[in-house]
């Protein structure tokens, strides 16, 4: 888990550094001067550079799946948080609707060997002694 979490650490370092990179780039694009081409060739071989450090940072983490959703989630301009947020919250709804069913079934069982003792008094208690048996 640790070797993961450094591997996102250094693929967001280099992917930081080849952000900035690149927007240094774009301002000397924008307002090229001839004078300032070695400049720009050297922010070249620095984004080249960034984008090998991608490439090894990559394989550290390449193991980690991302559900699909979660990409959809930030292309929509959401907050990924908030998917993990909403699949928390459906899977405690689905534990309280389990639960329920739970707890249904226990009260069923109740009243059924309640009435299964009215009506079957000696078969009920062969059926307890045998059920200690397991145990």
């Amino acid at each position: 888990f640790l070797s993961i979490m450094s591997g996102f650490s250094a693929l967001e370092q280099q992917l930081e550094q080849f952000v900035e990179t690149v927007r240094q780039i774009g301002i000397i694009v924008s307002d090229f001067q001839p004078n300032s081409q070695t400049v720009l060739n050297s922010k070249i071989c620095q984004m080249t550079e960034a984008m090998r450090g991608i490439e090894q940072s990559n394989k550290l983490v390449k193991d980690v799946n991302v559900p699909v959703e979660v990409l959809d989630h930030i292309d929509q301009g959401k907050n990924p948080q908030l998917y993990t947020q909403q699949c928390l919250q459906k899977v405690h709804e689905k534990s309280m609707q389990v639960q329920l069913k739970v707890d249904a079934y226990k009260t069923f069982q109740k009243y059924l060997f309640e009435e299964l003792e009215q009506f079957f008094p000696e078969q009920m208690q062969q059926y307890y002694i045998a059920r200690q048996g397991c145990k």
